[in-house]
């Protein structure tokens, strides 16, 4: 028997979390950068401080502070499309007016479940 809808794509290295619980693969998407910053002496402390605050609103989303030097970068979530981080975006803008404008959406590697493939 065929399977019909199988997509042609080449098949994908499937990742699990550290429990086992969510398999998941990791694929070009969108993530929101929330934060970027080159001082040496604030950077890695404001980066790590909005972390906190996005993880308190927004638990859904997992976020990473990364260090390329000369910056420190916060980015936050996994979606496949812009629309989807859009979404977010206006949410968490909403949330920290403060400094919502230097939050924008970029390309990146991003993790996404398994069961959400066929969305």
């Amino acid at each position: 028997a065929e399977v019909l809808g199988r997509s042609m794509a080449p098949s994908r290295t499937v990742y699990a979390t550290g429990d086992g619980s969510v398999q998941y693969v990791k694929m070009r998407g969108f993530k929101i950068q929330a934060f970027s910053g080159n001082n040496q002496r604030t950077s890695k402390n404001e980066a790590y401080y909005k972390q906190g605050l996005i993880n308190t609103s927004f638990p859904g989303q997992e976020t990473v502070v990364t260090f390329d030097s000369p910056f420190w970068r916060l980015r936050v979530g996994n979606f496949k499309t812009r629309d989807e981080a859009a979404a977010v975006l206006d949410d968490m803008r909403k949330t920290f007016p403060a400094f919502g404008k230097e939050m924008y959406i970029v390309i990146d590697e991003v993790k996404i479940p398994i069961g959400q493939l066929q969305e």
